[in-house]
């Protein structure tokens, strides 16, 4: 019996190359691709208690992706599946990433770049159509990047401890970014 799901570590939406995270700390590629924008339908709730559906934009950080096909396809057109092999293959499929999410808290005042923090309620449900994916690579950049208690007047780091692969891993250091469009 053939099966209908494949794990796969890069997709390109619209010519935009994006890769889970794994695969880029694997192959310690110098360029993040592992960044996505979105749109999802929330319901929101208005100040006199109504609730409305809206669209809103979504961030995440793919840890993997997931191409599921309607019913399986001949294993002669899935050996060492492609792009090129899947623009041949006539069964309806889906591309979804796995995501760690973040929501949206407006704008930074100064800069004017989009706030964002992790939002763990979305944790229940991570998967995410590639298909609703705005073809944009983002980059995450903490908003206060260089804390006094961590750097020198200079800008170096005063300890090494969160200094990972011969990079400085910021990640520890706030819960708040801003999204940088590249």
């Amino acid at each position: 019996m053939n099966r209908t799901i494949w794990t796969v570590t890069r997709a390109t939406v619209d010519g935009v190359l994006f890769r889970t995270k794994p695969s880029q700390i694997r192959k310690k590629t110098k360029s993040d691709n592992s960044c996505l924008v979105g749109e999802v339908n929330v319901t929101v709730t208005l100040p006199d208690g109504r609730k409305k559906k809206e669209r809103q934009k979504c961030y995440g950080v793919i840890k993997r992706f997931i191409l599921h096909f309607m019913y399986p396809p001949p294993s002669s057109k899935t050996y060492k599946l492609s792009m090129r092999k899947l623009a041949k293959i006539d069964i309806p499929w889906i591309l979804c990433a796995e995501c760690e999410w973040y929501e949206t808290l407006g704008a930074h005042p100064k800069t004017g770049l989009t706030r964002i923090q992790p939002n763990s309620h979305w944790d229940f449900c991570p998967l995410h159509n590639m298909s609703n994916t705005i073809p944009v690579n983002v980059a995450f950049w903490p908003e206060e990047p260089f804390d006094p208690a961590h750097f020198d007047g200079n800008g170096v780091p005063v300890s090494k401890e969160n200094i990972k692969n011969g990079k400085y891993d910021f990640s520890g250091l706030t819960s708040v970014f801003n999204v940088i469009h590249v």
